[in-house]
């Protein structure tokens, strides 16, 4: 072999051995590092890990010991908030889970051994322990509503209506005369947001907007920008208790807001018996209660907003016959409670008349 190919040969072997080492792997330090969980010495026996239960019930949380030394001490958690300790065996804690919300309960067990620790999270979920009352209704009056509006959000003060509309380069803040259905007053918004949901708080309203994620507060009488605001999440529904404001998503969350600072300072979870209920779009708060619109249905749902359980429900799919064949409609949205005249009045998008309603108890069958 003539001596340029034995050299050639023994280069190309010599980066082969130096690629090589001595046969181990070669790694780069950049490269992300598979994770692998420290060994537990112990397990949850129970709740399984999304386990369903009912408002009230007394749910055990159990550490399994068995294939371990016993820990010095347990520890639960629940939301967060300490529940109590365990320092002997048996390592199970019964919480009662009465008078709280209903929903997502997180739970988490911390075990503690030998100057050692490790953690152990489980989810539940607890239902309602109510079966949501059906009511039905009627009609007292209706009124000629705009049937241009695509309306979004809906309040009622001092003998007028306020009123959020949506749609992109259609959105806007109205005051309309109940009895004709004129728009007297009105504001529109810049041609990239959506409106949504509305509430009056003193002598502000506050208005959402859909995707923008963005909010307005407005002076009450003039209509003027007074600010804006940002929030997390879109912007469906919104209403005023008294002292918060309560905003809807979509979901089956409400956010609670603090109606001066306008950030976020509690939420709960919507909840009926079987469930969450999701899709929960215009809110009105009445009486202690918030009515919440649900999107795409012709129901209303009545909603405790300390437990977040359903404690109510109506179908109202019977006010589309009082307005069929006259135009295009869009689904049941917009609740307004006046509250001196004790009148509901609901309507929906793009629909031209706007019905006061009367709740009512169904007898018991």
């Amino acid at each position: 072999m003539p001596i340029r190919y034995s050299i050639y040969i023994l280069s190309l072997l010599s980066l082969f051995l130096c690629a090589c080492g001595d046969g181990e792997p070669q790694t780069d330090e950049n490269q992300p590092k598979k994770f692998r969980p420290e060994p537990k010495q112990y397990a949850l026996s129970e709740p399984i890990h999304n386990s369903r239960y009912t408002l009230g019930d007394t749910i055990n949380i159990g550490l399994d010991t068995q294939e371990a030394g016993l820990p010095d001490s347990v520890r639960l958690m629940i939301n967060n908030d300490y529940h109590s300790t365990i320092n002997s065996a048996p390592y199970t804690f019964q919480w009662g889970s009465a008078g709280v919300k209903v929903g997502h309960q997180q739970l988490r067990v911390e075990a503690y051994y030998n100057g050692e620790s490790e953690v152990h999270n489980a989810r539940v979920i607890l239902l309602s322990d109510v079966q949501p009352e059906i009511l039905g209704f009627t009609i007292i009056a209706s009124y000629p509503h705009d049937a241009q509006a695509y309306t979004q959000g809906l309040t009622f003060e001092n003998g007028y209506l306020y009123e959020g509309t949506g749609q992109k380069g259609e959105s806007s803040l109205r005051r309309v005369n109940l009895e004709d259905g004129q728009v007297m007053q009105q504001k529109r918004l810049p041609s990239e947001f959506f409106g949504e949901g509305i509430a009056i708080v003193n002598e502000r309203i506050i208005q959402l907007t859909w995707e923008n994620r963005t909010g307005f507060v407005y002076d009450k009488e003039s209509f003027e920008l007074i600010r804006r605001f940002n929030y997390p999440t879109e912007g469906w529904g919104l209403t005023y208790d008294g002292e918060r404001l309560l905003m809807s998503d979509g979901s089956e969350t409400l956010y609670i807001y603090d109606p001066e600072g306008l950030n976020e300072i509690d939420r709960i979870q919507v909840y009926d018996h079987e469930g969450k209920v999701e899709q929960l779009n215009e809110l009105e708060y009445i009486d202690g209660f918030v009515y919440a619109n649900i999107y795409q249905e012709d129901d209303i749902v009545k909603i405790d907003p300390v437990t977040g359980k359903v404690v109510a429900r109506v179908h109202l799919g019977a006010l589309k016959e009082e307005i069929r064949g006259q135009r295009q409609i869009d689904v049941l949205n917009g609740i307004a409670y006046d509250t001196e005249g004790d009148r509901l009045f609901v309507t929906g998008k793009w629909w031209p008349k706007l019905f006061h309603i009367r709740l009512e108890s169904r007898p018991q069958i």
